[in-house]
């Protein structure tokens, strides 16, 4: 193998590993992993997918998640910095912040939610008039999609309008969709941070067109809720009976989440009976 490649294992059906180019991207992604993973306290926790450089084969994500560090811990980590000849940029660092903006998202100690000026412009959005104005509405409504229960549903009459020989008509369905999806963004939810060794509880349904979850954790005797999930089912899935449809619902979710859901037991609900049995 070259050098300028890069061998690395995902998780995937089946556990086959990817060879990546090796620029700079994917060579600082995996060098800050290795020093932070040193570095930190055993209850932290140092996640870094780099989306441009790896997004066919490693989960779009970016997370830093870590406990307040004490001050013995700050300066470890800051030597641990300075001796992998790793340099910080003073304007982009932001320190004893509560809360920080990162990527269209506020992220704090309570979680995660979408960032309140992001979402006041799509609350102003005007109502659009052509395909192109759908799929750019759709395309900013789909990255907080994870924020918004049952939103396969919800954009089903747009997404209608946007494929092909579709004629463009503006209808009661449509205006009702780009209003209850306008509404979703603008309240939603802010997302728990998951831990180690609480369970997690994965709720799915699915109806004639999409099919939903919702991933929680059961925190301090409470649910909570960690994302949402959804995905329109194709016009071949939309002919399966209502029990295959569920259980479309159970196995797709469980994909999605693996990263949070391998190797522990956690406990899945549906309202359909005939899958209990």
């Amino acid at each position: 193998m070259s050098d300028s490649n890069v061998i690395v294992s995902v998780l995937n059906p089946t556990s086959e590993r990817k060879i990546l180019k090796k620029n700079i991207q994917v060579a600082s992604v995996f060098q800050i992993d290795e020093v932070m993973s040193c570095d930190l306290p055993d209850n932290s926790e140092t996640y870094v997918h780099n989306e441009n450089t790896i997004s066919d084969h490693l989960q779009p994500l970016v997370e830093n998640v870590s406990p307040k560090l004490t001050q013995t811990e700050r300066e470890q980590l800051a030597d641990t910095i300075s001796l992998s000849n790793l340099k910080l940029k003073a304007k982009k660092c932001f320190f004893f912040q509560d809360e920080i903006k990162y990527l269209g998202h506020v992220v704090s100690e309570r979680g995660i939610k979408c960032d309140p000026e992001k979402t006041d412009s799509v609350r102003k959005w005007p109502k659009p008039e052509s395909v192109s104005d759908v799929r750019i509405f759709l395309g900013i409504a789909s990255y907080y999609r994870k924020f918004i229960p049952s939103f396969s549903e919800l954009s089903f009459p747009l997404n209608q309008l946007t494929r092909k020989n579709w004629k463009f008509k503006w209808t009661d369905d449509c205006e009702n969709s780009f209003h209850k999806l306008k509404q979703a963004l603008t309240s939603a939810p802010i997302f728990a941070y998951p831990t180690r060794n609480d369970s997690f509880i994965l709720d799915t349904d699915a109806t004639l067109y999409g099919i939903g979850a919702v991933l929680s954790q059961v925190q301090n005797g409470g649910g909570l809720v960690i994302s949402y999930g959804s995905k329109t089912l194709s016009r071949a899935q939309t002919k399966y009976c209502t029990t295959y449809r569920e259980l479309l619902a159970v196995v797709t979710f469980v994909k999605q989440f693996r990263h949070f859901l391998y190797g522990r037991k956690f406990l899945i609900r549906t309202d359909h009976s005939s899958l209990i049995w």
